[in-house]
């Protein structure tokens, strides 16, 4: 049987296995808020260039109602956005927001803009959780596999490994993993309504001032860049959180007492000693 320290060192390695599979996401999560980020950067400029005077508008011009052709750009816009925020899945409440929209006879260049801008938000996040769950399901997958072949191979004994059970991962997933109760899905969809917020202030407050497009966007921009540090945050310093999600901890746990049972008349050696070499 081998020792404590074989067993540290070989589960060390997964989980330093599944930090780099969260590190990889979290670029790609990067470069995701980098083309949201460009994208409302370019709807406001489309805006500016659409209604500005003299590359200024103020707040007053801001909430005029679009004219009836520009309403039905809109309305199109609009429909558009259903289209593709069905496509990915988004949010009920924001497509029944669009829904609404679509039905409007009377809507401001302010809330035009904010709409673009926010489905551009609702994409983003979107696409992160969906990034989360392939994340979190790949690092409990890979090992509830590697963690059975590392035991397999350290015991010396062979058996047929039972696949994981989706309905008790997707449980697992979803269970909290703060001292709020908010579990990962949670924590981007409030990560999103604060970005909402804050870029929908950057946008009021400097059309009030009468700022010039680039300096709002470089204020939005700022905004960005502060959820972007966030999510880095979020996805990479809990290290407990994602350690205890892998299967050492949770799913191997039960797995593992349910085989050692039949295992320990040939294997001398208690269920807790090496159950607990799988805890951190």
């Amino acid at each position: 049987m081998r020792n404590a320290d074989y067993w540290r060192g070989r589960f060390s390695i997964l989980e330093d296995s599944a930090h780099r599979e969260a590190q990889k996401t979290i670029q790609d999560m990067e470069e995701l808020y980098l083309d949201a980020q460009r994208s409302v950067q370019k709807e406001i400029e489309s805006w500016y260039a659409r209604f500005a005077m003299n590359n200024q508008i103020s707040l007053t011009d801001a909430r005029k109602w679009l004219t009836v052709g520009q309403l039905e750009e809109f309305h199109w816009s609009v429909e558009q956005y259903i289209k593709i925020g069905e496509q990915a899945g988004l949010d009920a409440a924001w497509l029944k927001k669009l829904e609404n929209a679509s039905a409007r006879f009377h809507i401001s260049r302010l809330e035009a803009v904010q709409t673009g801008i926010q489905q551009q938000l609702e994409l983003l996040y979107g696409n992160q959780v969906d990034s989360l769950d392939a994340l979190l399901k790949k690092v409990v997958g890979n090992g509830y596999t590697h963690t059975a072949f590392e035991v397999q191979k350290g015991v010396g004994l062979g058996w047929d490994i039972t696949g994981l059970d989706q309905k008790k991962l997707e449980t697992l997933l979803s269970k909290p993993w703060t001292t709020d109760g908010r579990t990962f899905r949670d924590r981007c969809w409030l990560n999103k309504n604060d970005l909402v917020g804050s870029v929908s202030k950057s946008l009021t407050q400097g059309l009030l001032r009468g700022d010039s497009p680039a300096k709002i966007t470089t204020a939005i921009q700022k905004q960005f860049g502060v959820h972007r540090y966030k999510v880095r945050g979020d996805w990479s310093t809990p290290k407990p959180p994602i350690s205890t999600l892998l299967p050492p901890r949770n799913v191997t746990r039960i797995w593992m007492l349910k085989w050692w049972k039949s295992l320990k008349r040939w294997i001398p050696i208690p269920v807790p000693f090496v159950v607990g070499l799988m805890v951190r």
